[in-house]
């Protein structure tokens, strides 16, 4: 049986190597892979312009040419629990926002289901990295679907964290972001890894 998921406690079945494991209503947990998208928003985009500040990538996440406000990143580790109330994935490659000699570099991009944010390990005109919240948003039935074979996300908000403010604005000597607004749109699409034959049902 597959249909979209209630967003309530619910009893999970997975059929693993074609044996049936009755699992409680917390969910089990279930690794994923795939790929993410984080497109700027127009407002953000006109303000880094104007700011003269560029958004760069770091293999192996790549900037979209035919979207240069876009951003790819694979996953390749990542677990989430069913109903997505936990875990989360790891977006692998990096991102820069420079001006000259002046930049914010990110990497090691978590994105998390409970507490909803995105961590990375940032590094401000070349300091140490710190791991700084720099996202937040909503998981919202909206925006996030699950199949009997994935989870997939579409258009979801995400807004500028105090942390991800604070590092442009001491990179950038003053942020042309606002704590709170919306910066980035995500989608996502990742696909339960695990032995064939397998289902996950609810």
């Amino acid at each position: 049986m597959r249909r979209a998921l209630a967003w309530t406690p619910v009893a999970l079945v997975v059929a693993v190597l074609g044996t049936s494991v009755a699992v409680a209503a917390v969910g089990p947990t279930v690794p994923v892979r795939g790929s993410a998208g984080l497109c700027l928003t127009g407002p953000a985009a006109v303000a880094l312009e104007d700011a003269d500040i560029t958004m760069t990538a770091t293999a192996p996440a790549s900037i979209d040419p035919a979207a240069p406000t876009c951003v790819r990143f694979p996953i390749t580790h990542g677990k989430v629990s069913l109903p997505l109330e936990d875990g989360g994935a790891m977006l692998d490659g990096g991102l820069a926002f420079v001006r000259e000699d002046k930049k914010v570099e990110l990497d090691g991009f978590f994105g998390h289901l409970g507490n909803p944010r995105t961590t990375a390990k940032a590094s401000i005109n070349g300091t140490k990295k710190k791991q700084i919240t720099f996202l937040r948003y909503a998981v919202d039935l909206e925006h996030f679907s699950v199949g009997a074979r994935r989870v997939a996300a579409r258009n979801v908000r995400t807004v500028l964290a105090d942390d991800g403010y604070a590092a442009f604005d001491k990179a950038f000597d003053g942020s042309p972001l606002r704590a709170g607004e919306d910066v980035f749109t995500v989608g996502a699409t990742t696909v339960f890894v695990l032995p064939e034959p397998h289902e996950v049902t609810w």
